[in-house]
């Protein structure tokens, strides 16, 4: 079907020349893109490719995108027509914004509600292939211009000035209104909680802010514990600048008479000026609302932000990489695509000023803007972006809004595809696990993916376990400024909804807290970044990164936090031959957990003072009697032992894989999903057999790391280190074959953490990586093997 020409008649009064168009894009009609029952317009091919080497911008533009000259060769002939269509904005009950072409029976509302327009052509290769390349212009209007004032353009510029626009709070305040009737948006992380962010618990201090008689803005600091109000969060990196202003114990009683704060950063002021404007009475900012050189203050508060910021009305996150402002200041002018200018007509035909089209890809602005930015490579982010209901993103290149539902969206309704990895749980295309796994951290929407809400799921201890592995997957790797003091806690609250939800989970498959065996009765017990449900694999996380990082000391060794580098979780194959290939045999018992302070493990008190209140049972994270501050503020549990009874075998820890072939041999013999990412796998010998590999390991304590990266020619030497096996678990259906030196179809693996033993505590270890054996020495070694006590620190 050949589409109706998209410009009007020649009209004598319409012969006014515009800028770098051709006659007849300046004749160019909007309204011929109305609904009807065929919305494809279009251009001949053949005059847009003349027009264009007359010097019309827009047909140049066509071509430059749609039919390049680099591609001209491959080209055997292309469709008579270039293809238009407009996308419109539409609002419905359920959902934020649905932008498409208009239908051929709908009537038209307010206007044609433009936003974008798309133009396509057909091209035929030589190979015989037929494919349709296609261009999208972002539709644009200045606010005041008939084609806004119509409704027909309600594409705006994103690099206004937002903070001050009367449109852009009327956005904001519909999009709120919409998102609070979304199931998941309307309730709390672990889904076991109703929310109404119109009525919160206020955080135990906030900025409150008031407009004056004459307009100006006021703001105080208030004590607002106890209250119930609305309250926006801001998520934003912290600058030299955010230390000089913070509240401190000099300055707090001065601020809550609403003396000092004077001459905060613009950004601060920005978010009280647009809160202001949405007629929302506080605000939490944490460098403003936590007295920073108040240490107790502090930690009680840290364990309180993430509670804080699931209950907000919304979060506002300035995600540029020097957050000076919140309010974007750049003009049109700078926008790097140029503006086309184009006619605008109104229904009878007559000009009415002006539109403007430029080309803009929305999901790479989105990539640089917010997937790329400097704010998402920090680790208190984190939980602010997954706990938040939902985030009001400035950046310069526009507003994002983003919720826990829906697709995220462009201020102007333009949708925005989850496709794009923000927190990327492994940073290489080597990473061969479920890419819905590592995308459902990766946008707002997708950072839930509604994983922590109750579901009738076969295996609740097993997934639900693998939505927490996913969550340390992204967080292990974010930047921290005190990683000693925050690699833990900057995960607290994201922890706290978890126990929630294992605790709803288990209820929901009628299993309470006093069933099933010792490592299942304490659902909820968290300690140092693993739950003791599921601590056998919790233990067996490893390094992305092969080298040397940074320990923090006073986390204990077998906690992923204990390591500042990125980690994982190897996930286990399903099924070989039809059998599942991972069903283990658990192979230690965990007696009880010992709960002392870092102090007392290094001067060696372990056990020695018996009038000293110690915890020997689980750490349970959930606050008792409505204390927020729960058991985490116990001095007592600050750096937690496990006492094991387990086996162990001596082995020999050798240098690096000398070539993928060996590695690829050693996954198969383990039964490993995925390759290592890094190579940072070291070979592994049974002392009995020095010359014959009998596994693989990766090794993170610093002290085990080899002075260069070469691997030797053989597995051992002399002066290789002789470390301990300490047994885990172990599960059949290795493949067999003569790689093992002897026939064999089929073979146990042992998941073993590698340890060594310390001086500091009776029967004390501490880990030095993790990894998998094989081989008859290996099975006998753990078959004569006896329980003993491991003191795991």
């Amino acid at each position: 079907m050949t589409p109706t020409p998209l410009h009007s008649p020649p009209m004598r009064s319409q012969h006014r020349q515009m800028t770098d168009l051709c006659e007849r894009c300046q004749r160019f009609d909007i309204q011929s893109l109305a609904d009807r029952a065929y919305p494809w317009r279009g251009y001949r091919t053949h005059d847009v490719q003349i027009s264009a080497e007359s010097g019309c911008l827009f047909c140049a533009t066509l071509i430059q995108e749609l039919l390049p000259a680099e591609s001209r060769s491959e080209r055997k002939k292309t469709g008579d027509w270039i293809h238009f269509r407009a996308l419109r904005r539409e609002w419905t009950t359920s959902d934020n914004a649905i932008e498409r072409g208009p239908g051929p029976s709908e009537q038209r509302a307010t206007g044609l509600n433009i936003t974008r327009l798309i133009a396509k052509v057909a091209v035929h290769s030589i190979e015989g292939n037929v494919s349709s390349p296609k261009v999208e212009f972002h539709v644009v209007a200045d606010e005041a211009d008939p084609a806004t004032v119509s409704g027909d353009i309600v594409g705006g510029y994103t690099e206004r000035d937002a903070g001050s626009s009367h449109q852009t709070v009327a956005s904001i305040k519909s999009w709120i209104d919409e998102c609070r009737h979304h199931y998941d948006c309307s309730r709390t992380f672990s889904g076991s909680e109703k929310l109404d962010a119109a009525g919160s618990p206020l955080p135990t201090r906030c900025i409150y802010v008031s407009k004056t008689d004459d307009g100006s803005l006021k703001f105080e600091l208030q004590h607002t514990a106890g209250k119930i109000s609305q309250y926006v969060t801001l998520s934003h990196r912290w600058t030299a600048e955010t230390g000089t202003v913070s509240t401190t114990q000099a300055n707090m009683a001065d601020r809550l008479r609403g003396i000092g704060l004077d001459n905060l950063p613009p950004l601060f002021t920005d978010v009280f000026t647009l809160v202001a404007n949405l007629d929302i009475p506080y605000v939490w900012i944490d460098s403003l609302c936590i007295i920073q050189n108040d240490a107790s203050d502090w930690s009680i508060e840290a364990v309180r932000m993430g509670e804080y910021y699931q209950r907000s009305a919304f979060t506002l996150a300035c995600s540029d990489a020097q957050p000076n402002t919140l309010f974007n200041k750049t003009e049109p002018s700078n926008i790097r695509a140029p503006l086309i200018q184009m006619p605008y007509r109104d229904p009878s035909g007559k000009q009415q000023g002006y539109f403007y089209l430029h080309k803009q890809n929305i999901m790479e602005r989105y990539e640089n803007a917010v997937a790329k930015s400097e704010l998402l490579t920090r680790g208190w982010v984190f939980q602010e972006w997954i706990l938040s209901r939902r985030i009001i993103c400035y950046t310069s290149s526009g507003l994002f809004f983003l919720c826990q539902s829906r697709s995220p969206r462009t201020e102007i309704g333009q949708l925005i595809k989850p496709e794009l990895l923000l927190l990327q749980p492994l940073s290489s295309d080597e990473y061969s696990g479920d890419k819905h796994a590592a995308e459902k951290y990766s946008l707002k929407n997708s950072l839930v993916d509604h994983s922590l809400s109750v579901s009738s799921r076969r295996d609740v201890d097993k997934e639900t376990h693998a939505d927490w592995e996913h969550l340390v997957e992204a967080y292990s790797g974010l930047r921290l400024t005190c990683p000693s003091k925050d690699r833990l806690i900057a995960m607290s609250g994201i922890a706290d909804e978890f126990a929630r939800a294992l605790r709803k989970r288990y209820a929901s498959i009628g299993q309470t807290e006093d069933d099933g065996d010792v490592l299942t009765t304490p659902i909820r017990t968290y300690v140092a970044g693993l739950w003791l449900s599921s601590i056998r694999r919790g233990l067996l996380w490893e390094q992305v990164q092969k080298g040397t990082h940074e320990r923090i000391p006073t986390i204990p060794t077998w906690s992923w936090a204990s390591i500042s580098t990125q980690v994982w979780w190897n996930k286990p194959k399903v099924e070989w031959w039809g059998e599942p290939v991972y069903k283990t045999i658990c192979d230690f018992e965990l007696d009880r957990v010992l709960h002392h302070t870092f102090e007392e493990y290094q001067a060696g008190l372990i056990d020695t003072n018996p009038t000293k209140p110690t915890v020997d049972g689980p750490l349970e994270i959930l606050p008792r009697n409505n204390d927020s501050r729960g058991v985490r503020d116990n001095p007592y549990a600050r750096f937690p032992i496990l006492c094991l009874r387990a086996k162990l075998q001596p082995v020999i820890l050798g240098g690096y894989f000398i070539s993928d072939q060996d590695v690829q041999v050693t996954a198969q013999l383990v039964s490993h999903k995925s390759l290592p990412r890094t190579k940072n796998w070291r070979m592994v010998a049974s002392p009995l057999k020095r010359d014959h590999i009998a596994g693989c390991a990766s090794i993170e304590h610093p002290d085990f790391q080899p002075p260069n990266q070469q691997a030797d020619s053989v597995v051992v030497d002399k002066g290789q280190p002789i470390l301990y096996a300490l047994h885990i678990s172990t599960f059949g259906g290795g493949r067999g074959g003569m790689t093992l030196s002897y026939l064999s179809l089929s073979h146990r693996v042992f998941s073993v953490l590698f340890v060594r033993p310390v001086q500091t505590i009776v029967n004390g270890y501490e880990r030095v990586g993790v990894g998998r054996l094989f081989g008859k020495e290996i099975d006998r070694g753990f078959e004569d093997a006896v329980m003993r006590e491991v003191r795991l620190v």
